[in-house]
């Protein structure tokens, strides 16, 4: 079940029990702006005491959640950062930071001490780094470091001594690293090491013999490795090996030593979104992310071989700062962190709980945000717009109806303010200023009933604010200056129902924003500016209600809308909070911003399958829980576009 609202930004929908819908999520950006050191951010990892570090290009950075701290290389201390092109991070087991940096070598950081240790090439020394350029930096199963080093191997780090190891291609050696230019390293469950490089594939090491076996593409073989050039190698909780190539993502079987390969298709959309892999994760829900180099981040769905793209959109605030990924983690509230090459993009589930559509660009988008009128029929939504007539949106597109002053058949206005489906798939179309339309999906074209002032069996007004279908079919629509119309599609006639001031029990006036048939055929009027009506259609009697002195009268005359719960209880928003109509007493309780509701300005009112009542204001979104009279709220900081919501604009499918 999905229940949609409206904010002035577009369409918001919301899935009960807060599962995300669809495919979208959005993205938080941080950048220089926000005191990063530099947008170039090339990986993450969480330190023992929950700091976010990022390596940059010019120093390190240090997040607390609201600011950034920055370490960079000073020449007067030697216990400084020795280089601001940090590259690669990770944190061993007892707490300390390794940092790669390109130009610098290899810095250990103490997170107690906050000082840096510096291990560097030494021409004097052989077993010195071979080389200040470090590509990558991994602590093995026995809490080893091993050093990627650029264009040079790798190397084993010796704490008790501070020496390195050296590991290099030896042309004379067939069981030798296959190729210097390595990128980086892993060790699995049974000691071996596996190394990719970067033009001779992937490297399987023998620590106790120092011997390589090397697995290279070999274009008579579809089960060997897809291409050479290795970036990463990532293992997942299950211990299979994935390879971040330059040919698409490799999944390793390691007992038959094939390789099955995932690769971009043109012909394909659930395919990867481009073959230059640059890095691969998996976070605690089991979710398989995939990095690339230009087709920016893809969620990968192993069961169904199925992947899920995450691109840069220029007019999507919320999509990647950039499609060239270089980072992906996890930190220890679920929170996904990843880098780019402009800036950083902060992913929260949590916070994810909503959908937005909006206007875009894209011919196929929305076309206009101030949305006020949602209906599905027939698996297909269709969307009323302040401006830009009537949307349909099927399978993701959106098709869009406006005014044509050369088409007859076309809308009468672009103004739509609420659309009803008829019994045989039409649909009932309201606007402000065009009257009303009669929709047939299939010809596409509208059918307008229209004011004439010379005719008193038309509408009464051609502003219309809603509408609703009784059971006969019949279309009650609520204008906004002529009062109440019925209207009989069998017979073409209308009924006016007025307000007349010398006669009280007249509907209760003739400003009209709201029109709701009950379960019982009674018909719910609210006013803009005078309250409630509820009209006997058989015994021709209005009962009105508004605001007076009494403690349980209706708490506003601004009514914005009206539904019937599952119990057939009337509730009633209006701009100064949400009312409960007690049947047996004819009266009302009244929900406030006192009570818990987020906002008094109530905009749409929508029960989910759990009896829970969702409630659109001014001021964001509210779900209210009948049992324990309890509010929960969200806001824009859950994922919603805006705290901003339109009147009635709310709709909950099956």
């Amino acid at each position: 079940m999905k229940i949609l609202f409206q904010t002035f930004l577009g369409i918001i929908i919301l899935a009960i029990f807060l599962a995300a819908q669809g495919n979208e999520i959005k993205f938080e950006h941080l950048n220089v702006e926000d005191g990063l050191p530099s947008n170039f951010t090339s990986s993450v990892v969480q330190d023992d005491q929950g700091f976010l570090w990022f390596a940059t290009k010019n120093g390190l950075a240090k997040y607390d959640g609201t600011e950034f701290t920055i370490y960079k290389y000073d020449p007067n201390n030697i216990n400084s950062l020795s280089n601001n092109y940090t590259w690669y991070l990770i944190k061993d087991r007892k707490g300390n930071l390794w940092i790669a940096t390109f130009g610098g070598g290899l810095n250990k950081f103490d997170p107690r001490t906050e000082t840096f240790t510096r291990y560097q090439h030494d021409p004097k020394n052989p077993n010195s780094l071979i080389s200040n350029n470090i590509q990558s930096v991994y602590e093995d199963n026995d809490g080893n470091i091993w050093v990627i080093v650029y264009n040079n191997g790798f190397s084993k780090f010796d704490p008790s001594n501070n020496s390195f190891t050296n590991y290099l291609h030896d042309p004379e050696n067939p069981n030798s690293l296959s190729l210097n230019a390595t990128y980086s390293i892993y060790q699995d469950n049974t000691g071996t090491f596996w190394i990719s490089s970067y033009g001779k594939g992937l490297n399987k090491f023998d620590p106790n013999t120092e011997n390589f076996v090397h697995y290279l593409h070999d274009e008579t073989n579809p089960n060997s490795l897809a291409n050479n050039f290795i970036r990463t190698i990532y293992a997942d909780k299950e211990g299979i090996l994935w390879l971040a190539t330059e040919k698409g993502l490799d999944q390793f079987n390691s007992k038959t030593e094939t390789f099955v390969h995932h690769q971009y298709d043109k012909d394909n959309p659930n395919s990867l979104s481009h073959n230059l892999v640059t890095s691969i994760y998996e976070d605690s829900k089991g979710k398989l992310w995939v990095g690339t180099l230009g087709g920016g981040l893809n969620h990968f769905d192993r069961d169904n071989n199925h992947f899920t793209h995450h691109q840069a959109e220029s007019n999507n605030p919320h999509s990647l700062s950039n499609n060239t990924i270089f980072g992906i983690h996890e930190d220890n509230t679920g929170i996904l962190w990843i880098t780019t090459d402009n800036g950083i993009n902060k992913y929260d589930p949590g916070h994810n709980r909503f959908t937005t559509y909006d206007k875009s660009l894209q011919k196929n988008s929305l076309n206009n945000n101030q949305i006020s009128a949602i209906c599905e029929n027939n698996n297909i939504l269709w969307i009323g717009t302040k401006g830009g007539g009537l949307n349909k949106l099927d399978q993701k597109t959106f098709t869009h109806y406006l005014y044509d002053s050369k088409n007859p058949d076309s809308i009468s206005n672009n103004l739509v303010m609420a659309i009803q489906p008829d019994r045989n798939g039409k649909l009932w179309i309201a606007t402000e200023g065009g009257g009303l339309n009669h929709f047939d999906p299939i010809t596409e074209k509208f059918i307008h009933y229209q004011h004439d002032p010379d005719d008193l069996n038309t509408l009464n007004y051609d502003v219309i604010w809603d509408i609703d279908i009784d059971v006969d079919g019949n279309v009650w629509i609520a204008s906004m200056g002529g009062g109440l119309d019925k209207f009989n599609p069998v017979t073409k006639i209308f009924t006016h129902y007025e307000h007349d001031d010398k006669t009280p029990s007249t509907v209760v006036g003739n400003w009209l924003s709201v029109v709701k048939i009950d379960s019982l055929g009674m018909v719910w009027i609210g006013a803009d500016d005078s309250g409630v009506s509820r009209f006997d259609p058989k015994r021709h009697i209005f009962t009105n209600y508004a605001p007076n002195n009494k403690p349980n009268s209706l708490s506003s005359a601004v009514i914005s809308t009206i539904i019937e719960d599952r119990k057939g209880t009337i509730w009633i928003g209006t701009n100064d909070g949400l009312n409960k109509f007690n049947k047996s007493t004819q009266d009302f309780t009244a929900y406030k911003t006192k009570h818990g509701l987020v906002g008094n300005s109530v905009a749409g009112i929508l029960e989910d399958n759990q009896g829970d009542l969702w409630i659109s204001t001014n001021n964001g979104l509210s779900k209210f829980n009948l049992k324990t009279e309890t509010f929960r709220n969200y806001d824009k900081r859950d994922g919603l576009q805006g705290n901003l919501f339109l009147p009635r604009s709310a709709y909950k499918n099956a």
